[in-house]
């Protein structure tokens, strides 16, 4: 009776499932909010590690080509002064940067100036691209749109450019995409597994002691863990391990005080951080409140718009909307996370007028690309039916051959700066030998003369004077 009773079930087993079994391969034709797949894969994708391996090495590749050996002009003269006379750099100090920057700049193969650009510059980028591949494939994009993404970010001309020059903005990005994949693995595990939390708790510390901006990333955590788990998140366990994890990471700040104490003449110590005064004076930047004194937003947003359809491509932000659309359709939650981000940090860019506002450009730029991603890849899905997998492939090859032209026009980053280092050669050896003073103006022609009377040739009496800074 028992089998009769089975068999005499399936049909109707049968008649019930068939629709199910019959839409996928429907989909493409008639697609529908309920055929989309849940925007978090519970799994990992299973992607081969050799494509991961591409996907960073090859970027790694071309940041190698790119760097030089000898000191570049602007910042990274000045903070390898810093990293090898343990002194302190520019406000916010770069603590981190500077204790990190130890063993790379005194290993005794190739230059201080490589090495650190390569250990601090074109490795921490080559991840981050990496990271962003991962992240995108855990949103269950496809494995082409999601290298096209990658690589889009990776050959972006102020990536590529920071990644090959002693920069602290390749350890920003990284701590943006190590927080943004960890709070996304986060929402999908909840309060089961807080070790995601942790991590990406450990990203934002120690990415606030690299750069202050990193502190746009305190929301995204706080907000994403309340969204995974407001009650997982309040307990006090995992309160007591973030608070522990910030409390930790605070202490590398102590290393300002201690090289400003340290400090005989023989290192620079922008601000001389002793009393509590000065430090706090020194790490928020407070001398740089100028800058924003005649901001405006407006120009600000239209500066950062041009610049992300000029150095990707035009129709760029068409194709983030889609993308934030999607994530509302799929699972909001997540454009919540990405929008706690990129909204914040987008309002403080476009009301900051540093000439070198740009170098700030590329963590948003990174989010930007993450949400084109997800829209490109629902175009390529609803889009391309099952018969036209050559359509497919065409767009991926011609995707590439876009991404090699962004190579090619970024050329000239490997030829940028790289008279810097002979031309202040040149100048030191031309003053009198024992005792100098020479008068510079802005910083590109200050730090490489620091690097110079503090590096290269400690034991003269050589003095720089920056006009506009003193």
């Amino acid at each position: 009776m028992t089998e009769e009773s089975t068999q005499a079930e399936a049909p109707e087993t049968t008649q019930t499932a068939a629709p199910s079994e019959a839409e996928p391969s429907a989909a493409p034709e008639a697609p529908s909010t309920e055929e989309r797949p849940a925007i978090i894969d519970p799994d990992a994708p299973g992607d081969p590690r050799w494509l991961l391996g591409v996907v960073m090495g090859i970027p790694l590749i071309v940041y190698i080509v790119m760097s030089t050996f000898d000191i570049t002009r602007g910042d990274g003269s000045e903070l390898l002064t810093a990293i090898l006379t343990l002194g302190g750099a520019h406000p916010s100090g770069y603590p981190l940067y500077t204790i990190l920057g130890q063993l790379p700049a005194r290993f005794p193969l190739g230059t201080p100036n490589f090495n650190v650009t390569l250990m601090l510059g074109g490795v921490p980028a080559a991840v981050t691209v990496g990271l962003m591949f991962s992240t995108l494939r855990r949103l269950q994009v496809t494995w082409p749109v999601a290298l096209v993404a990658a690589w889009m970010y990776a050959f972006n001309y102020r990536t590529m450019f920071q990644a090959a020059r002693v920069e602290v903005y390749s350890l920003l990005c990284l701590a943006v995409a190590v927080t943004i994949y960890a709070m996304v693995r986060h929402l999908r595990e909840g309060d089961q597994h807080p070790r995601w939390l942790y991590l990406a708790t450990l990203a934002t510390c120690l990415g606030l002691t690299n750069h202050l901006t990193s502190v746009f990333l305190v929301p995204v955590v706080v907000l994403g863990g309340f969204l995974a788990s407001w009650r997982g998140l309040l307990k006090p366990r995992v309160v007591a391990t973030c608070l522990g994890i910030a409390a930790a990471c605070s202490l590398i700040y102590l290393y300002l005080p201690w090289q400003a104490m340290a400090n005989v003449g023989d290192r620079v110590s922008w601000n001389d951080p002793q009393t509590w005064d000065r430090f706090w004076f020194h790490v928020t930047g407070k001398e740089y409140a100028g800058f924003r004194s005649s901001a405006k937003l407006q120009e600000g947003l239209s500066k950062y718009f041009h610049d992300i359809n000029r150095q990707t491509f035009p129709g760029v932000l068409l194709l983030t909307g889609l993308g934030a659309y999607e994530l509302v359709m799929r699972r909001w939650k997540l454009l919540v996370l990405f929008g706690a981000l990129a909204a914040p940090l987008l309002i403080y860019i476009s009301t900051y007028t540093i000439n070198d506002i740009g170098t700030y450009y590329p963590p948003l730029t990174f989010v930007a690309l993450l949400l084109g991603g997800v829209g490109v890849d629902w175009m390529v899905r609803h889009r391309f039916g099952p018969g036209e997998e050559i359509l497919q492939k065409l767009a991926f090859v011609l995707a590439l051959v876009g991404l090699g032209g962004a190579i090619y026009t970024g050329r000239g980053l490997y030829y940028e700066d790289r008279e810097n280092g002979p031309m202040s050669t040149q100048v030191a050896d031309e003053l009198p030998k024992e005792r100098a003073i020479i008068f510079t103006s802005i910083d590109g022609h200050t730090f490489p003369m620091w690097y110079r009377a503090y590096v290269d040739q400690p034991e003269r009496d050589l003095v720089v004077i920056d006009t506009t800074m003193f």
